[in-house]
């Protein structure tokens, strides 16, 4: 739950105002658009989101047929990992869609009024073009989808009760299972330190 991930929390579509319609020459409503948009696996990197960067990621349509993944504009530095190809819309006019998808990084979970608050904090760096309202919604910035632990007993001639301790870590792909293990090690290791004033020399 302490892992920084990337999100979306806010999208501008084309002539859309509220968030229960359909999109005209789409096989999408607005719901299930945000809901594919959700789903992008973009990678965190500190040096590009920095604290509360707000970046812009777009798409116009052009032709007809499918939108995936590889056809959103994306900006400088910011990484979709995973397919590509993942479909997110089919489309039946040229023109049919275009929509300013804003992301974030931040960790754990945002509530649609946690971020509402966010946008009225931040409005001057919510830059879009379209007409039509900015919908905010829920995001989930962990890049963090299961995680399982087993304990052990060993069988020991020790006097001490000797444990094995498994973790089972699963991602989605924007961070490798260690280096998220890794991170909450450091966090977990900078709270015990604080109440305990431990030595972090010792092993």
């Amino acid at each position: 739950s302490s892992i920084y991930g990337v999100a979306p929390f806010a999208i501008k579509i084309a002539d859309i105002t509220h968030q229960y319609k359909s999109i005209v020459n789409t096989d999408v409503d607005v719901l299930t658009l945000i809901a594919r948009l959700c789903k992008i696996p973009f990678k965190y990197n500190e040096a590009v989101f920095g604290d509360n960067s707000v970046l812009k990621v777009s798409f116009k349509s052009s032709n007809e047929g499918v939108v995936t993944y590889k056809d959103l504009e994306l900006p400088m530095g910011v990484e979709i990992v995973g397919d590509l190809n993942t479909p997110i819309a089919t489309l039946s006019s040229k023109k049919a869609l275009e929509f300013d998808l804003f992301i974030r990084a931040d960790y754990g979970y945002a509530s649609e009024e946690k971020n509402k608050l966010f946008v009225a904090d931040h409005r001057a760096d919510i830059d879009s073009k379209l007409k039509g309202e900015l919908l905010v919604f829920d995001s989930n910035f962990s890049p963090i989808r299961r995680i399982m632990y087993y304990v052990e007993e060993l069988n020991s001639s020790s006097h001490y009760v000797q444990e094995k301790l498994e973790l089972e870590v699963e991602t989605n792909g924007t961070i490798e299972a260690k280096d998220a293990l890794a991170q909450a090690a450091k966090v977990l290791t900078a709270h015990l330190n604080i109440i305990g004033n431990i030595d972090l020399n010792q092993e």
